[in-house]
C-alpha cells in the first residue's frame, strides 16, 4: 500500500498502524471527503483454517456491533491479493501512545476511561455474548471528545449462558 492508492470509493492517505496480520490506514471518501481507517489483511497471511475462520469471525462480529464506545464498521472490499475492513476513523490515536506522551492519567480520566471500558464490556458480554480477549491500551482508540472505541475483534469469540466457558486460551 502506499498513499494515492484506491480502492473502492476510498482513497489512502498515509498509514497509522501495523499488526501482526495487518495494516491500518487512514483514508478519504472519494465523494463525501470523509474520514475512515481501513485495516488492511494480505489474503496470504490468512491461509490457515483458524485464520480464516478468525477473519470470518471479526467480520460477523464487526457488523453486529453496535455501541457509543465501539469503533464504527462501515464495509468490506477485497481484491485478489487483500482484505479491507472499512471502520470508523478514531481521531486522538490509542491510549497507550496517549499515556507515553502525555504521562499516567489523573484520576478523573482513568475513572472516565474505565467507566466506559465497563459499558462497553457489560454490552459485549450481557447482550452480545462475546468475549474480546484482546483487551490492552493498543486497541482501546481516543475520538476528539476524549472517548473511548474499542477495536480490533480479531481474537473475540462467543459464548452462551448455557455454555459460558471458551475452549481456548
Amino acid at each position: 500500500m502506499r498513499p494515492g492508492f484506491k480502492i473502492g470509493n476510498f482513497v489512502f492517505e498515509k498509514n497509522i498502524g501495523s499488526g501482526s496480520f495487518a495494516s491500518v490506514w487512514a483514508a478519504s471518501h472519494v465523494i463525501s471527503k470523509s474520514q475512515v481507517a481501513i485495516k488492511v489483511i494480505v489474503k496470504a497471511s490468512i491461509s490457515s483454517a483458524v485464520a480464516v475462520t478468525r477473519l470470518q469471525r471479526e467480520i460477523a462480529l464487526l457488523k453486529q456491533m453496535e455501541h457509543p464506545f465501539i469503533a464504527e464498521f462501515f464495509q468490506v472490499i477485497e481484491n485478489d491479493e487483500y482484505y479491507f475492513l472499512v471502520m470508523e476513523y478514531v481521531q486522538n490515536g490509542n491510549l497507550l501512545d496517549y499515556v507515553n506522551n502525555n504521562g499516567r492519567l489523573s484520576e478523573d480520566q482513568a475513572r472516565r476511561y474505565f467507566g466506559q471500558l465497563v459499558s462497553v464490556l457489560e454490552y459485549l458480554h450481557e447482550e452480545k455474548k462475546v468475549a474480546h480477549r484482546d483487551l490492552k491500551c493498543e486497541n482501546v482508540l481516543l475520538d476528539k471528545y476524549n472517548n473511548i472505541r474499542l477495536i480490533d475483534f480479531g481474537l473475540s469469540n462467543i459464548f452462551t449462558d448455557d455454555s459460558p466457558e471458551l475452549s481456548t486460551a
